[in-house]
């Protein structure tokens, strides 16, 4: 699959960014990630592929366990799915471009953190489908 993660941020701090590094590198092996830095809702628009199946990440939606999310991620795949993009903390203008939302938790956090959840939901997601163990 092909992620692309879009968000609203000028800057992440430094041990944020540590931790997406080490998670694009773990699942490298699996699919392929970027992230997307946009200054505003008309560039997240311009950003917004018709190919993708749109996600938006928001905190009024129920969240999902590990297991429901990686099943998530697999019935996409399934359907045909491969391109997969999420925004992070979208308006209420991104929302109507969205094919569906999740939360990954009922809290208010800021993007750096969403991020690093994100990816590591990502790869858990991965882990769980193939039947691998998570922790070392």
């Amino acid at each position: 699959m092909n992620f692309t993660i879009i968000y609203q941020e000028k800057k992440l701090l430094p041990f944020y960014t540590h931790a997406l590094k080490e998670y694009h590198k773990r699942l490298q092996r699996y699919c392929k990630i970027q992230r997307l830095s946009c200054s505003s809702t008309s560039d997240i628009l311009k950003k917004i592929n018709s190919n993708s199946y749109v996600i938006g990440v928001t905190i009024q939606e129920s969240t999902h366990t590990s297991e429901a999310l990686a099943n998530y991620f697999s019935r996409l795949a399934v359907t045909g799915q491969s391109r997969v993009q999420f925004i992070i903390n979208p308006s209420n203008e991104l929302l109507k471009h969205c094919d569906d939302c999740i939360a990954l938790s009922p809290l208010t956090q800021n993007t750096g953190l969403i991020l690093t959840i994100l990816y590591e939901q990502i790869y858990r997601s991965y882990r769980i489908n193939l039947n691998q163990a998570y922790h070392k």
